[in-house]
């Protein structure tokens, strides 16, 4: 597989390279499709992980670029807890929904922070 990837950044770069005028792409991300694999790139690379509501990210510095790898973060970790939450404020409350998620250890970001995500775009919605 790596070789595959290997000749296909080959060939951009000689493309690149050959079209100077060209407007400067944004570099590669590589989608990772399990967990396992994903595992495996932190395990190698030692890299920074994070999160977002949706996908999960191990950023690993390349020179003077970073190679992102991605998947969804329902494919390494797992929710949980989800909570609806009526947060008052006066005169208005924020309708927010709280998920917890359980994750592989070495798929834990560093700086780990709980999704809160409005709900139905109610936010600021009134009481």
């Amino acid at each position: 597989m790596n070789q595959t990837i290997i000749d296909q950044l080959r060939a951009l770069a000689n493309f690149l390279e050959a079209n100077p005028d060209l407007p400067t792409p944004s570099l590669p991300d590589l989608i990772v499709a399990s967990k396992e694999h994903m595992i495996e790139a932190v395990r190698l690379t030692g890299a920074k992980k994070r999160y977002d509501e949706t996908y999960f990210y191990v950023d690993v510095p390349v020179g003077d670029f970073t190679l992102q790898f991605f998947c969804s973060r329902e494919t390494v970790c797992t929710p949980t807890k989800t909570v609806e939450e009526v947060i008052p404020a006066q005169p208005e409350f924020i309708r927010r929904k709280v998920v917890e998620w359980e994750c592989h250890p070495l798929l834990k970001p560093e700086d780990f922070v709980e999704t809160i995500v409005p709900v139905f775009g109610e936010e600021g919605a009134h009481g």
